[in-house]
């Protein structure tokens, strides 16, 4: 049997870097880097498939460990200088990706007789991903500039326990999903001219991630303790943050700003139909009571979202939009 037993994937970095500088009678620059991203892990134990302990001492451990992460980051930097100057630069990163660990359906692991040891099915998605777009213009009767960053983010990271499947552990039996996704837009525009500046700026992050826990019918799960968990979010930590920053300063200035934070995020433990818990540990051919029993589904997704903008002038005007949009939920379900 080929059993993946710590089965990682790690992408270490991705970095797609971008940068422009003209300058002249008329300057003008546009500088556009794009990342995309789509990757899945996945470790399994297949349907009908038999691991037995033939030492009867409860030694053998199984882990089944899928971990997705993720390091993506896009920096663009557009510069422009001239009697008039313009300057325009867009990052974009679009990810999406999977993280599973699964045991089949009709499997077994061990009997109640005899026990392997410690049994630990855990998905884990640890990405971040970056993007920062830089825009700078000087101009003597005109400059202008626009930066724009574009985030989004999507996936599931799940941890299955198949229907009609039997997990007996002399050790601690661990089911779990942990999704730890991070989220970063950053954009900022600079305009400065003795005519007429302007600089549009706009940062946009969007995170679609959940984590679930899911043990099948007629599922008998066995160990010295039991810890069924899934986990969304990380203390401290945002999973989508986003910040603009815009200064103009000339004769006439005008800036405008739009940051624009969306996450969705669910949590759920669902046991199935007729499934079975049980902590115990077997004692001269008894059973006796095991370590605790521990069922949760967590929550900690948060997100910030800053606006920053100076206009200088005789004649100034500033218009600024921050929306913030936060959905989710947390569920343990049984049958």
């Amino acid at each position: 049997i080929d059993v993946p037993v710590g089965d990682d994937i790690t992408v270490g970095a991705v970095n797609s870097t971008v940068v422009g500088a003209t300058g002249g009678i008329l300057g003008a620059t546009l500088t556009v880097a794009q990342l995309n991203l789509n990757e899945d892990v996945t470790a399994e134990i297949g349907d009908s498939v038999t691991i037995s302990s033939t030492s009867g001492a409860a030694d053998t451990d199984v882990d089944v460990i899928a971990t997705r992460d993720i390091d993506a980051e896009t920096n663009v930097v557009g510069l422009a200088a001239g009697v008039v100057a313009a300057g325009v630069s867009v990052g974009g990163i679009n990810a999406s990706g999977n993280a599973t660990a699964r045991i089949g359906n009709d499997s077994a692991l061990g009997t109640d007789a005899a026990r392997l040891g410690a049994l630990t099915v855990q998905a884990l998605n640890s990405s971040t991903q970056k993007v920062r777009a830089v825009s700078g213009g000087v101009g003597y009767f005109g400059a202008g500039v626009g930066a724009t960053s574009l985030l989004t983010d999507s996936g599931d990271t799940s941890a299955v326990i198949g229907n009609n499947t039997s997990l007996y552990g002399g050790g601690l039996l661990t089911v779990s999903s942990d999704d730890r996704a991070r989220n970063y837009g950053n954009s900022v525009g600079v305009a400065v001219s003795a005519g007429v500046s302007m600089s549009g700026i706009i940062s946009r992050v969007s995170a679609d991630r959940n984590a679930y826990t899911t043990i099948g019918d007629n599922t008998t799960l066995v160990g010295n303790g039991l810890t069924l968990s899934a986990t969304i979010g990380e203390t401290g930590q945002n999973m989508a943050d986003s910040d603009v920053v815009g200064a103009t300063g000339g004769l006439v200035a005008a800036t405008g700003s739009e940051t624009t934070v969306t996450a969705d995020a669910d949590t759920k433990l669902e046991i199935g139909d007729n499934a079975v818990l049980k902590s115990n540990r077997l004692v001269g051919g008894g059973e006796v009571s095991g370590a605790a029993v521990n069922l949760s589904a967590t929550n900690r997704a948060s997100i910030d979202n800053n606006s920053t903008a100076v206009v200088a002038g005789a004649a100034a005007l500033g218009v600024h939009i921050t929306r913030s949009t936060s959905t989710g939920d947390s569920r343990i379900i049984f049958g």
